[in-house]
């Protein structure tokens, strides 16, 4: 059953080892994770009930996709406004949203949304970061941490840029060292969870013991994901 297959993935979850903690990955995964966890579950059995109807369907499942995220707009807006309060009082200079490009379905470039966890006076050029980033701010090292800046890309579900699950989409940068094979991941809308998040929750931990954290990400936890999508 869906159910049945849900559970059988929380299983493996909790026996997995987080490879920087040692812990299993759903005892190391916060609230927020697992909310995301759930989001994840609840799209694959809505995936499988479309498969079974066998409906030619996508104004089916885009009114779902939309709705599902109205829902989770709804539901987290008591989260959306104290962090957005919390953004702005700490700095009524700065923005409350952080928009970055990313690379979306068919390499079609988009806006993706986040809360603002990182100061604008502080330049640096890198496109990763790590724990202890001189960049973030106070409010902002909590946002991350409870995965609370993510809850705006709803907004780019309900604007059509990205799906409540799929392959997390990149920049412009790391897109461009793709070979072949992994070109393929963009042949699916971007999502906002994925198994390759849950498995890689504190990657700004493992990032933060590397020597050179973008060559890290570059050579061992980017095709990871990519596998995993």
């Amino acid at each position: 059953s869906d159910e049945g297959r849900i559970r059988q993935l929380q299983r493996r979850l909790s026996r997995e080892i987080h490879p920087a903690t040692g812990k299993p990955l759903l005892n190391v995964a916060s609230a927020a994770s697992l909310i995301l966890f759930y989001m994840y579950a609840m799209q694959c059995m809505s995936t499988v009930v479309i498969v079974r109807k066998e409906l030619d369907s996508w104004p089916w499942a885009l009114s779902q996709a939309i709705g599902f995220s109205l829902f989770a707009i709804l539901l987290s807006s008591p989260i959306i406004i104290v962090t957005a309060l919390l953004i702005k009082i700490e700095d009524f200079t700065e923005h409350i949203f952080f928009l970055q490009t990313r690379i979306g379905k068919d390499r079609i470039p988009f806006k993706i949304i986040k809360f603002r966890t990182m100061s604008s006076r502080i330049t640096d050029e890198k496109e990763i970061t790590v724990d202890g980033d001189p960049r973030i701010t106070k409010v902002g090292k909590w946002v991350r941490k409870l995965k609370f800046d993510e809850l705006p890309q709803f907004i780019n579900v309900l604007r059509g840029d990205m799906s409540i699950v799929g392959p997390r989409p990149e920049v412009p940068k790391y897109v461009n060292l793709y070979d072949e094979n992994q070109l393929k991941v963009l042949s699916v809308k971007p999502g906002i969870t994925d198994h390759a998040s849950i498995q890689f929750f504190n990657e700004s931990e493992i990032l933060a013991k590397s020597k050179s954290p973008e060559q890290t990400y570059i050579n061992e936890i980017l095709p990871v994901k990519l596998r995993l999508n």
